[in-house]
């Protein structure tokens, strides 16, 4: 993936991550939502993240991106982020790939596909 496909974070004045996180030094993306059926987390670590691209070529509902990281000025590479169109219905994009029973995020295309295990989903 070239530069050429990394979108801006920012639509308008909208932020595209729902928030950012310090946790045991290790900068965390949250993209999703928590209603009364749970919380609907996909989580990036940032400092993990190579910014490859091999989660936005396995995603079948097309729910990851390349962006720049905000957060860090210094990156020369892109990072991984869950566009802003699937972040308020992350529960029904990534449906499709999480069965009924029977799976654990492991079995998760773009959580095998990202090496440094920086993806993680909460539900």
């Amino acid at each position: 993936m070239g530069h050429d496909s990394i979108v801006p974070r920012h639509v308008g004045n909208v932020p595209h991550r729902t928030y950012a996180e310090m946790r045991e030094g290790a900068m965390l993306a949250n993209y999703g939502y928590k209603d009364g059926a749970g919380d609907f987390f996909i989580t990036i670590d940032t400092d993990k993240c190579t910014g490859c691209g091999d989660c936005v070529e396995v995603c079948p509902a097309g729910v990851f991106e390349l962006v720049e990281d905000e957060f860090d000025i210094e990156a020369e590479a892109p990072i991984a982020a869950v566009a802003n169109e699937h972040a308020k219905k992350i529960k029904y994009s990534c449906g499709p790939c999480k069965p009924a029973r029977g799976y654990t995020a492991a079995d998760l295309p773009c959580v095998k596909a990202c090496e440094p295990a920086a993806i993680n989903h909460s539900w």
